[in-house]
């Protein structure tokens, strides 16, 4: 695709308030596969998807995730995630978390081809703070 992801659509996408780099993680933070942010924060999984991101899953043929995604705008490139492909009704919680069996761990569905935004969650030791995300605390053994 050339620039936008409408038939005949040749502006260029919009900006979106991601950096086009992926910053490293502030040191201390530990993937705990909690699931915090997929479950409950409308901040993480509710957020538009990156124009790049639409077109690797149409090349990886992710009909699945371009199902749950709608556009915001005619005739602009803006999409928001997730939404119900059967009700069209936005998701409360991400659709692509998985509880591990017998276990209070999640995993992502998605993992490999997730959008930038859950890759970054969160910005920031001080944006885990805000949302409660457990990543940057200290790990209790016993």
């Amino acid at each position: 695709l050339a620039q936008g992801f409408l038939p005949g659509d040749s502006r260029p996408p919009i900006c979106y308030p991601l950096p086009m780099s992926e910053p490293p993680r502030e040191p201390g933070f530990t993937y705990r596969q909690c699931g915090h942010c997929c479950r409950s924060l409308p901040d993480a999984c509710q957020q538009p998807a990156d124009p790049a991101e639409l077109a690797r899953w149409r090349a990886e043929g992710r009909a699945d995730i371009l199902a749950r995604a709608r556009l915001v705008l005619e005739g602009s490139d803006l999409y928001d995630l997730w939404f119900s492909p059967v009700t069209g009704e936005e998701a409360s919680r991400c659709p692509w978390l998985r509880q591990l069996p017998g276990q209070d761990r999640y995993r992502c569905r998605i993992h490999a081809t997730k959008p930038r935004h859950c890759r970054l969650f969160p910005a920031s030791r001080d944006h885990a703070a805000e949302t409660g995300c457990p990543g940057y605390q200290s790990i209790k053994t016993e």
